[in-house]
């Protein structure tokens, strides 16, 4: 299908196939133009390109996908491509992925080329956009003060101008962890300003945590099983997908090094992904200082600049090993021969925004095309990778034994029922108490898991019940003590923290519950003069705030890390031999199937992070649900016994791996019209199972989502459960596309298939 064209330039002799950045699913075609003659030189697979567009011609964005001969008899005549944005060079393979992706995650052709193309490159290589203050230091500081500015995301903008007067655009979005709309927001309503300026270019390669061994350890025997089983693979060139299942401290690491030293040797390149930006620096330095000026970075809080360092590093072939996050599996790398996805279990492989793919479901793409090995490594799979390798559909390859001879650490479950009932209302424990008292006297360290960040969980009205929730998201408000603000974690609203109750006017309104703010602060009070550091999304979003924090922890500067699940894996230091995991139980309780499971991880990867050196480590569980299968299998270093009861409650329920499960999300402003809409598709997905007749469906809703109401939108959701993957694509299929065709107006819809997150 193309469109009508009003103008032309006559005699072109190449054409290309755009997606245009506007495309809905159902307009979302290839649309043919012209490459005029004097953009014949710059135009190919891959470039971001402007072309007019409907018959007012409007200039839009669009990516290159095809290119070919003038050869089509057109009854009218095609518009040229204005001008080239930005050539970002696909390959052959990574075009076919764009198709396969479009088909799979029920996507646009440019939702997917873009992952190819990512935005720093659109951003254009010749000029850098600087972002300043419009207004004076004082009048923002007062409107902060006075929460005139009221999002979580705004305020860091302008306390970072404040800081450094300007700042890159790339570089105050990634070091404020916000996107392209937060800027924009901030210079239409007048608080900032952005000029353009040229820049050049320095390629270099990005350094982690130095330190590390350049010389490949001796493998034992579990590694040398590991390597005489997968090597011979990468010399033959054949595709085979395996998980490492290695306990905490096994060496899974050393594998994947002397695995990728093969490839290299082969003349082919390797990909590591790795779950979280916390992980890279040390990923970075290990990788780095066994394949020196041949490792490239990628991930989010990379600037512009170093995004495309990277990038044409990696296309040049000076790079043959990219370590990174989840979209560092799009990085143009030729002739792979092995992509390593580490702690292969982690939720964050999923993308939450479109296209919603999974890393994994890609890397096997693109290990399928390049006949290559992928590797998935974990200490606790996740029951879907684990099932299959029972099954046969990956091969299984497992590490029983720590490198160390300390073996794993010791844990103890501590009943905090107890605690309560003998007067004790510490977040301590009085066992966990003194161990940490006794590490601190032995000049060892500490790591204290809790994850949920921030001082208090909520704020509470003793009287009368009241809770403070956000008033455009259906969900509580959390109390952070270094601002004195309430701020709710979904949209960054911030909100003044109430000293009295604005139902029944008590004045006993206080925040209830712990954060990681409040650890801090009881460590703090009870420890004295420790040194003492936080890590969680509140203390690392500062450029290179990551990679601080894991030095100074690295270099024995700090007795006691406090943080979130970004401490929880890959972390290997020395000298921890105590780990406390507070609230253990916390989180057994979320709405979704997966809860158990997410329990166990957390649990099992953060006890691994104690006794890794030459001293025996300790773990110290504090729940009030002890006698819960998930808390005593963790306890136990017990995969199996986890696995096994898990899997049970799945089948009997129908979850996956037995069955599929397609999320819909209808969102809109309107309450009402946007129940009607979700009423709507929920017909069509009858009416689409009846005429397919198929019988092993289950369709579940319309009903409120668990979270009814996020940023100022209701949310109204649908679940359809389904054993085959194909038909439950192209249900999906149908009613994405049939709702788009009718415009629903404020009313959209999300689509995710085994979602991660059902809420």
């Amino acid at each position: 299908m193309r469109f009508e064209g009003i103008l032309c330039t006559v005699g072109v002799i190449m054409q290309a196939g755009i997606a245009l950045s506007t495309a809905t699913r159902g307009f979302d075609i290839l649309y043919t133009y012209g490459i005029p003659g004097s953009l014949l030189a710059t135009v190919q697979l891959g470039s971001v390109v402007k072309v007019p567009f409907g018959r007012q011609s409007r200039a839009v964005e669009g990516i290159v996908l095809e290119i070919h001969d003038d050869q089509n008899d057109f009854n009218f005549q095609i518009k040229d491509i204005i001008s080239v944005v930005e050539t970002v060079p696909i390959q052959e393979i990574q075009l076919e992925l764009v198709k396969w992706m479009k088909e799979k995650y029920i996507c646009t052709y440019f939702e997917a080329a873009r992952c190819m193309t990512p935005t720093y490159a659109i951003e254009g290589s010749k000029t850098v956009k600087i972002a300043s203050l419009a207004k004076s230091s004082a009048e923002v500081e007062k409107e902060i003060e006075n929460l005139t500015i009221n999002k979580l995301q705004h305020v860091n903008v302008l306390e970072l101008l404040l800081d450094f007067q300007e700042m890159p655009v790339s570089l105050l979005q990634s070091t404020a962890s916000v996107g392209p709309s937060v800027i924009n927001t901030l210079a239409k309503y007048g608080y900032i300003t952005i000029r353009t300026e040229k820049y050049q270019s320095v390629i270099r390669a990005q350094k982690g945590i130095e330190g590390q061994s350049e010389q490949p350890f001796l493998a034992n025997a579990e590694q040398r099983v590991a390597l005489q089983e997968i090597g011979p693979l990468i010399q033959n060139r054949e595709f085979k997908e395996f998980l490492l299942h290695g306990i905490t401290g096994s060496g899974k690491t050393e594998v994947y090094l002397q695995l990728i030293d093969q490839v290299i040797q082969s003349g082919r390149s390797a990909i590591v992904l790795v779950p979280e930006i916390s992980l890279t620096p040390l990923m970075i330095g290990r990788f780095d200082a066994r394949f020196p000026e041949m490792t490239a970075v990628l991930h989010s809080r990379m600037t512009a600049v170093e995004k495309r360092n990277s990038w044409t590093r990696i296309s040049t072939g000076q790079a043959k090993v990219v370590v990174g996050a989840r979209s560092a599996v799009f990085a143009p790398m030729k002739n792979i021969g092995i992509i390593v996805v580490d702690e292969e279990h982690e939720t964050t492989y999923k993308s939450e925004i479109k296209p919603r793919y999974h890393a994994i479901d890609v890397a096997r793409f693109l290990c399928q095309r390049h006949q290559a090995v992928l590797l998935l490594g974990s200490a606790t799979p996740s029951v879907d990778t684990y099932y299959r390798a029972l099954h046969g559909d990956v091969n299984l390859i497992t590490m029983k034994q720590r490198t160390n001879t300390n073996g794993l650490p010791d844990i103890t479950i501590i009943d905090m029922r107890n605690e309560l009932e003998d007067g004790n209302r510490s977040v301590f424990s009085r066992l966990l108490h003194t161990e940490i008292k006794e590490n601190i006297k032995n000049k060892m360290q500490t790591m204290l898991f809790l994850n949920r960040r921030g001082h208090s969980s909520f704020v509470i009205c003793r009287d009368c019940g009241f809770v403070v929730k956000c008033r455009d998201c259906s969900v509580t408000m959390t109390y952070h003590k270094k601002t004195n603000k309430l701020i709710c974690h979904y949209c960054g609203r911030l909100e003044k923290n109430p000293t009295v109750c604005p139902v029944c006017k008590s004045n006993k309104i206080k925040f209830f519950g712990t954060g990681t703010q409040k650890i801090e602060e009881e460590l703090k009070k009870e420890f004295g003069p420790v040194t003492i550091v936080r890590m969680d999304m509140d203390t690392t979003t500062g450029r290179g705030s990551h990679q601080e924090i894991l030095t100074r922890f690295e270099q024995d500067e700090i007795d006691v890390m406090i943080g979130t699940q970004m401490i929880t894996k890959g972390h290997d230091f020395e000298k921890v031999t105590l780990v406390g995991v507070l609230a253990a139980d916390s989180s057994l309780y979320s709405p979704d199937y997966r809860a158990s499971e997410r329990t166990f991880q957390q649990i099992t990867q953060v006890s691994g992070r104690a006794g890794r050196g030459k001293h025996k480590g300790k773990v110290m569980i504090q729940a009030y649900n002890c006698d819960h299968p998930t808390i005593l299998a963790a306890a136990e270093h017990n995969y199996e016994r986890f696995y096994n009861g898990e899997i049970l409650m799945r089948k009997t329920l129908g979850y996956p791996p037995f069955s599929n499960i397609g999320c819909i999300i209808v969102h809109g402003v309107n309450e009402l019209t946007t129940k009607e809409a979700a009423i709507e598709v929920v017909n069509e997905i009858n009416l689409t199972i009846k005429n397919a007749r198929i019988s092993d469906s289950e369709v579940i809703g319309p009903a409120p989502s668990p979270s009814a109401r996020l940023r100022g939108r209701n949310r109204i959701r649908i679940i359809i459960k389904m054993t085959d993957m194909r038909a439950l694509t192209a249900i999906l299929t149908v009613a994405s596309d049939s709702f788009y065709s009718k415009k629903h107006k404020e009313i959209d819809l999300s689509v995710d298939i085994n979602p991660y997150n059902m809420v």
